[in-house]
């Protein structure tokens, strides 16, 4: 069925099960885990692990540095931190890396807090979105 699973301010390890689930985690180090159906998956603060499994998902990674995976399905992957009331990722040396998967996925983020020197690792993504930039239209892409 249609579950929700609420973790902690401790690291959490969540899986949901068929039907669309809502994970949440908490401020700790969480690894959460979608499975078939259109979950919506949100580490929170801390440097998460989650993955959406089969199934069109919602992924929001938060503060820290996250690693956010797809999976099969058309997916959005927010790693961006603006859904947390955040303005880019605040921690110095934290990046997000988002791995889509197959599908037509759509993957938003902050592409780099410039003074903090973050970044993101993208792959597999069908669209990219950058809130980070000031103008319309425009992706900031920095290589190492």
């Amino acid at each position: 069925g249609d579950d929700r699973l609420d973790g902690g301010p401790a690291p959490d390890r969540l899986a949901g099960a068929a039907g669309t689930d809502r994970l949440t985690g908490g401020s700790g180090a969480d690894r959460l885990r979608g499975d078939g159906g259109g979950d919506t998956v949100e580490g929170g603060a801390g440097n998460d692990d989650l993955g959406g499994g089969a199934g069109d998902d919602l992924l929001v990674g938060g503060e820290g540095g996250d690693v956010l995976r797809g999976g099969a399905g058309d997916d959005r992957i927010d790693a961006s931190e603006r859904g947390s009331g955040k303005k880019g990722d605040t921690v110095p040396g934290t990046r997000d890396e988002v791995d889509c998967g197959p599908g037509q996925d759509v993957a938003v983020l902050d592409a780099a807090d410039r003074q903090q020197g973050n970044a993101a690792k993208i792959t597999g993504c069908e669209t990219v979105i950058d809130r980070a930039t000031a103008t319309p239209g425009q992706l900031a892409l920095f290589a190492p």
